[in-house]
């Protein structure tokens, strides 16, 4: 008897530390980053805006209804994108939170997503590559992102595409040389970037 107790006590510390470990996700993607005009310090008035392209990767530690996740954002070209111009790539750790997740039952597909919608808030750093030489940027990352499941899942985990919608605040706006302004400038950052990534939760 003394001898089931334990196994069953055993059994159930198992189940529970099962349901407490936060599901893992890992996700590839690309999209598109949103520079805004900005002043043209060489020949005076400005740089038109642009859409360029743009790759990602992140992870995220996720439990029900909050997580942490980390991103890298790859941009190719940005304010000068018509001359020399400079690659920018960027790096967030943000918290995430899931504001329906505990009032929405998963009993269809919209509330599954609807579930999953979240908003985002962290830091970021950016490492901005220029001809002659590079910038440091560092501020706040706003965002937020929508999962849609492929298929109708069961629990949290599975294969999903995630839409982001994310911007930067800059805090700390380092100066660059293109080669063709004659004095450094403000690096700056994009208006918005919009991604999209394929991802997994194990």
């Amino acid at each position: 008897m003394r001898k089931a107790l334990s196994i069953g006590v055993v059994l159930l510390a198992a189940a529970g530390s099962a349901r407490a470990r936060p599901v893992l996700v890992a996700g590839v993607g690309a999209g598109v980053d949103v520079e805004p005009s900005r002043p043209n310090p060489a020949q005076g008035g400005s740089y038109p805006s642009a859409d360029l392209a743009a790759f990602s990767f992140e992870g995220e530690i996720l439990w029900s209804q909050l997580g942490l996740l980390a991103r890298g954002v790859g941009v190719d070209g940005s304010i000068d994108y018509q001359s020399t111009g400079f690659d920018r790539f960027a790096l967030t750790v943000a918290g995430t939170f899931r504001p329906l997740a505990h009032r929405l039952r998963p009993d269809s597909y919209a509330r599954v997503v609807a579930s999953r919608l979240a908003v985002e808030l962290g830091l970021t750093y950016q490492r901005i590559l220029a001809t002659y030489n590079t910038a440091d940027n560092l501020g706040l990352h706003l965002g937020a992102h929508a999962d849609f499941p492929l298929g109708m899942p069961q629990d949290d985990h599975g294969v999903f595409v995630r839409l982001i919608v994310q911007r930067p605040i800059i805090l700390i706006d380092d100066t660059i040389s293109n080669g063709i302004a004659p004095d450094p400038f403000n690096a700056g950052a994009p208006s918005v970037q919009l991604l999209g990534v394929l991802a997994v939760a194990f």
